[in-house]
């Protein structure tokens, strides 16, 4: 059988300079398919090579990865969250995104939402409140939605121009209500909005209008603009028969009005805020 041989190279054979691309393989002794087996061996070591180059990248600088920065999560087990579900699978990359008016807790408001709220447990004790105090409840102006890290830039940006045109409002309270989540995993007692409704909807418009370009979900078709004050698990625990008992409340709330200078959103961990004219 005829074996292939390396010769040494002359001059009509090019360059002294010029290297084979797989010098000293393999010998006169050596078969035709060993030297395919000796080649094919020698391209996967070179492309292992290569891949492990790529994987030698410098690190990230540690204010890029702090920016947007994940909290750890222990443990979704309900019985850590006060019964609460998590409705939606948490995806790495994906920022929980909400958009909303923030329902500031001045004294008077405080006070009868406290009384509302001690009259709902009494009527069902399985009813937990939702205004602790540490911080502001809020209306929503659109479903929590989930934008990925390159898009918050820009999604930020459009909202910040879109209610840059808009007028600042006054809003107040109507009724009191029951709703309860999409998945019919929660059901809370809220607070729904009379006066302003007009103003809050034209906020709502801004916020669909930005979350097309994303191809993200609108807001509901037909909104019922409220803030809620207290929840329970199951979507039918709190229900028409508990609003019912608490009706007493509604003229002290219609009394009650609040200001909205600016938009909040929240995605992931970081709060911005958008400024009205």
């Amino acid at each position: 059988m005829l074996s292939l041989v390396e010769y040494e190279s002359s001059a009509e054979s090019g360059s002294d300079n010029e290297e084979p691309k797989h010098p000293a393989l393999f010998t006169s002794d050596q078969t035709l398919a060993e030297v395919e087996d000796s080649l094919k061996r020698k391209d996967r070591e070179e492309e292992k090579d290569a891949e492990q180059g790529k994987k030698k990248l410098p690190a990230l600088p540690s204010e890029f990865l702090n920016l947007f920065k994940e909290k750890v999560r222990e443990s979704d087990d309900p019985k850590l969250h006060q019964g609460r579900i998590r409705t939606t699978p948490h995806v790495v990359g994906n920022w929980a995104t909400h958009v909303y008016v923030e329902v500031g807790l001045g004294e008077e408001f405080l006070e009868v939402t406290e009384r509302i709220y001690e009259k709902a447990q009494a009527i069902n004790p399985k009813i937990q409140s939702l205004n602790s105090g540490t911080g502001p409840l809020h209306i929503s102006l659109s479903r929590t939605v989930f934008l990925k890290v390159f898009h918050i830039e820009r999604f930020t940006k459009l909202l910040r121009e879109s209610f840059g045109e808009r007028r600042r409002a006054t809003f107040g309270f109507s009724k009191i209500v029951h709703f309860s989540n999409d998945e019919q995993t929660r059901s809370f007692i809220s607070l729904e909005v009379g006066p302003g409704s007009e103003e809050l909807l034209e906020y709502t418009g801004c916020v669909d209008q930005v979350l097309q370009e994303f191809r993200l979900p609108k807001f509901y078709e037909t909104p019922r603009f409220h803030t809620s004050i207290a929840w329970a698990v199951g979507g039918e625990t709190i229900d028409s028969q508990t609003c019912l008992g608490l009706r007493q409340f509604e003229d002290e709330l219609w009394e009650l009005r609040f200001p909205v200078n600016k938009i909040k959103c929240r995605i992931g961990n970081k709060e911005f805020s958008f400024d009205l004219r």
